[in-house]
């Protein structure tokens, strides 16, 4: 693990997903204030790139689950919408166990274009992983940012 909360991966991958340490801190920020619950959101992407965090209420207020409130995946929907750019991630958090897809977790992996990413609260620092299912889980890298490299909307 690096410095940054973030498991580096040693697999090599054709994906990616890059986003700012602002909002890696955000969703951190976001799932520690549900803890001991799942804490969860979405990520809007151009790209590769994150271009804004999308906190949610977590409306199953549970332990080892997450239900996005429906009013806010709809709302945050629009605005990745009339922004041009597209849901590219589903974040939450295990509070107490590791940061590797659950089977429930991987039940509800709809889209292999849209990562998930698990924040294990499990350790006193947070282990940050992004993942995709195309019939197999694997990992896929974050690559951290000062500036977005394709892009995006401010």
């Amino acid at each position: 693990m690096t410095g940054t909360g973030i498991e580096t991966s040693r697999q090599t991958s054709a994906y990616r997903l890059s986003m700012t340490s602002d909002h890696l801190a955000e969703m951190i920020e976001h799932v520690r204030s549900w803890y001991p619950m799942e804490g969860c959101g979405l990520l809007a992407t151009s790209g590769e790139q994150v271009t804004r965090v999308y906190p949610g209420t977590n409306v199953a207020e549970s332990e080892t689950f997450y239900e996005m409130a429906p009013r806010e995946v709809l709302d945050a929907m629009r605005d990745i919408d009339s922004r041009g750019d597209r849901l590219g991630a589903i974040f939450h958090s295990h509070p107490s166990t590791g940061s590797w897809p659950s089977p429930t977790d991987r039940d509800l992996i709809f889209d292999p274009a849209v990562y998930m990413i698990i924040i294990s609260l499990a350790e006193s620092e947070p282990v940050v992983r992004a993942f995709r299912d195309d019939g197999e889980i694997s990992e896929v890298p974050i690559i951290l940012t000062d500036e977005p490299e394709t892009g995006g909307n401010p």
